[in-house]
């Protein structure tokens, strides 16, 4: 005896969009809830082709994200197993880079570069020396740059210092720019040293990086592909 509100909950129930809600009222024992059942069971639709629809991150094209389609209710399984592998390596990978076998690896490159680094700057500091300067460092504590000063009777003097010498007599005039000749000759050559130093230093840092990919990637791309065989994709052919 409700047609109105028979043909109110068979149009609700058609709606297919957000947003739209049904509210029944009416006395107890009408049969509200029978009622309702049975259009619910007749509007009944088939959700065997449904598909969940997830975006991931596409390496290869960042700006492109990758679309996955999974069966209904796998795209919250997916969501959850990775969730998992990211959490798994954040354990291994740290355990693989700390093994015997990559820290024998870094330190021998380590302990290479910071040889030759040494014996470098010795050459140099040495050379400077006959030269009749001193390598020092000067600046802040937090910004420390080396500098050379020349020696004058074994002390190391600033420019300023031996300007004064110069004013004295105890230097001469020739003396004095032959000095800032040779300073701006090794300064340069300083520097030439350090941008060199700088960039095997860089070459370390980039070989470093290749062996902790290599002492990791073994067991990342098995995880991923443990991944791959309990995750069912389906194409989005499909």
């Amino acid at each position: 005896g409700q047609e109105r509100a028979i043909r109110a909950l068979s149009i609700g129930t058609a709606i297919r969009a957000k947003g739209y809600n049904l509210i029944v009222t009416g006395l107890p024992g009408t049969g509200k809830r029978s009622t309702v059942m049975q259009i619910l069971e007749k509007s009944r639709t088939d959700t065997s082709r449904l598909r969940d629809i997830v975006f991931v991150y596409n390496f290869d094209r960042p700006e492109n994200p990758r679309v996955l389609y999974f069966e209904a209710g796998g795209g919250r399984r997916f969501k959850k197993d990775l969730h998992g592998l990211v959490e798994s390596l954040k354990t291994l990978i740290p355990s693989r880079q700390e093994g015997g076998v990559f820290k024998k690896k870094r330190d021998r490159l380590v302990e290479a570069l910071e040889g030759e680094e040494n014996r470098r700057l010795a050459e140099f500091e040495s050379a400077a020396s006959a030269q009749g300067f001193r390598i020092v460092q000067v600046g802040s504590e937090e910004e420390k740059v080396s500098d050379l000063l020349p020696l004058h009777r074994g002390e190391a003097l600033s420019f300023d210092e031996l300007q004064l010498r110069v004013g004295a007599g105890e230097i001469t005039q020739q003396q004095w720019n032959e000095t800032r000749e040779k300073y701006h000759r090794h300064m340069d050559e300083l520097k030439a040293l350090f941008m060199d130093l700088r960039r095997r230093r860089i070459r370390m840092e980039e070989e470093l990086q290749s062996l902790r990919v290599q002492a990791v990637e073994g067991d990342i791309r098995r995880e991923i592909g443990r991944l791959e065989t309990e995750i069912s994709e389906t194409d989005p052919a499909d």
